[in-house]
């Protein structure tokens, strides 16, 4: 279980490898913003004691947990340090490449998030399978002329 404050290297060795190799085949990964089993932003602001059902990106509290991070030794060279809080937002990630393509991987297509101009691609995962909910995102997505990804 993940305790904050303390580092296990060799946990990380593989997700560093993996990171390293994208970054020799021009991929940039993102920290995940889902809230699923595997990590992502939520859970590093629970083992951070982030009151999560309040989240606050702008808190500065969240602002300098994400800016404090530790960078890997093995891709240290290769990353920029940029502040991680900066990343989980499209349109700095525009002004840094204006030609890469930025998906909203919500579950579901988010209404408020179709007026976003620099969101490219909206996404949905369906367990179970379900044609309904997919002609509804199909749908909507065409509405703001975005490409979309059925996910799994």
């Amino acid at each position: 279980m993940p305790e904050l404050g303390v580092v296990n290297e060799q946990e990380f060795d593989t997700m560093d490898r993996a990171i390293y190799e994208a970054g020799w085949h021009g991929l940039a990964p993102l920290i995940n913003n889902h809230n699923y089993y595997h990590g992502g932003n939520y859970t590093f602001l629970r083992c951070a004691g982030f009151d999560i059902t309040r989240y606050d990106p702008t808190n500065p509290e969240v602002v300098q947990f994400y800016t404090n991070q530790i960078i890997i030794d093995f891709t240290a060279s290769h990353t920029p340090r940029i502040p991680r809080s900066l990343l989980m937002r499209p349109s700095y990630v525009k002004e840094l490449a204006p030609t890469k393509l930025v998906i909203d991987s919500t579950y579901s297509i988010n209404a408020m998030h179709l007026s976003i101009p620099t969101i490219d691609i909206f996404s949905d995962h369906f367990y179970p399978p379900d044609i309904a909910e997919l002609q509804s995102d199909i749908s909507v997505d065409q509405s703001v002329n975005n490409a979309y990804i059925a996910g799994e």
